[in-house]
């Protein structure tokens, strides 16, 4: 699924998933045993940005956009966990996003009257 969004829309949120409750061999994970959620995104230019922090909301992880600086672009967002340990997940589905241009329209001539 493809969400796009507007360049120069100010602040977006991406929403990826429910914080993880188990490892992949399905072993419980505690809260208390998750250090952070990494971001990482890639432009549909090939550029790789450096991963950052998520913020869990209600259980949910999620990472907010700032379409203002972001290039007219499909980027992909993977979410991943890092454990206590420094241990990290395999990264979610992707979640893509279309940035596409601001579209600003010339008004109206003005017509002339007589």
């Amino acid at each position: 699924m493809t969400e796009t969004i507007m360049q120069g829309s100010g602040l977006v949120r991406v929403f990826a998933g429910v914080a993880p409750t188990a490892r992949a061999d399905g072993s419980a994970l505690a809260p208390s045993e998750i250090a952070n959620y990494l971001v990482r995104r890639k432009g549909s230019n090939g550029q790789v940005y450096p991963p950052v922090s998520a913020t869990l909301d209600n259980g949910v992880f999620s990472y907010i956009l700032n379409a203002d600086s972001l290039a007219p672009l499909t980027y992909t967002i993977t979410f991943s966990t890092v454990d206590t340990d420094g241990r990290e997940s395999a990264p979610s589905p992707a979640v893509v996003i279309e940035v596409v241009e601001e579209v600003v329209s010339a008004p109206n001539p003005p017509t002339l009257t007589q």
